[in-house]
């Protein structure tokens, strides 16, 4: 029986694909932004997020 290295073709065969966790998505400031102002939180329409913004908003979306 031939080897991989007398075979070329053997060689060529693709490696099965390791099954990894779906990625997930990325939330955007301007998405928290519009959820907190939606919400009744105060925010600014530019600049930093607060901490406690951010923090809520991932308590009301845990996934």
């Amino acid at each position: 029986m031939p080897t991989s290295a007398q075979n070329p073709d053997a060689a060529a065969q693709p490696e099965e694909t390791p099954v990894t966790e779906p990625q997930k998505k990325t939330t955007t400031t301007a998405e928290i932004r519009k959820w907190a102002v939606e919400g009744g939180y105060g925010v600014a329409d530019r600049g930093k997020l607060p901490t406690a913004i951010i923090e809520a908003y991932r308590a009301a979306h845990p996934d």
